[in-house]
């Protein structure tokens, strides 16, 4: 795997990559002791991961302490999004399936998308 920003994603792939990841980005800062045991990982892989984090520019260590680069946090910025759309999944395939429907006028077609995102974001915000 080469070392750039572009293989970000392939970094932080698989869940405990992605949960140190996230660690460090909610915590804004934490200690690589405090960070190893979080994981949950042989130390080996640890520093596997970290180290493929650094290397790809998502996170930086200065005195011991991790934190998210500003491409870092732009990744995290990503990844939030991302579990938004995961989140509302089941909702927009029904907005795929309204939008392919050319029997519905596009203002009413219009109409049926806001509702069922304003619905959507009801549930979810009452489910927190």
């Amino acid at each position: 795997m080469d070392r750039l920003p572009s293989s970000a994603l392939r970094v932080i792939a698989d869940q405990e990559s992605l949960q140190l990841f996230f660690a460090i980005a909610t915590k804004n800062g934490i200690g690589s002791k405090n960070l190893r045991r979080l994981g949950g990982l042989t130390k080996k892989e640890y520093y596997s991961r970290t180290s493929l984090m650094l290397e790809t520019g998502l996170i930086k260590r200065t005195k011991g302490v991790f934190r998210l680069t500003a491409f870092g946090q732009v990744m995290y910025q990503a990844c939030l999004q991302i579990d938004e759309a995961v989140q509302h999944f089941s909702v927009l395939k029904v907005i795929d399936v309204i939008d392919e429907n050319t029997a519905i006028e596009d203002e009413e077609r219009q109409k049926l998308v806001t509702l069922l995102m304003e619905k959507d974001i009801d549930t979810v915000s009452n489910k927190k």
